[in-house]
């Protein structure tokens, strides 16, 4: 299993949120793979983590009602940064 989290900062409601993709693979099965958005989850971290601010380019986070309201994470347009 792996994660590949990112945070975001929501402009509507000044929160920082996890923005994170789990992926998960069957090695009985040809190492058939899956990745998906974590929705909810209980975390107990064990281990250091780097966090990495990233200034440009800019990215965006509009909510998506039809992915579970998961925003994707999209560059903005060049004329925004």
């Amino acid at each position: 299993m792996a994660l590949l989290p990112t945070t975001r900062h929501d402009e509507a409601s000044y929160e920082v949120a996890p923005h994170i993709h789990v992926s998960v693979g069957l090695k009985a099965l040809s190492a058939t793979g899956y990745t998906s958005h974590l929705l909810d989850a209980k975390v107990q971290f064990l281990i250091e983590m780097l966090v990495i601010e990233v200034t440009s380019p800019v990215m965006q986070l509009t909510h998506e009602p039809a992915l579970y309201d998961v925003p994707p994470l999209r560059f903005a347009p060049a004329n925004e940064n």
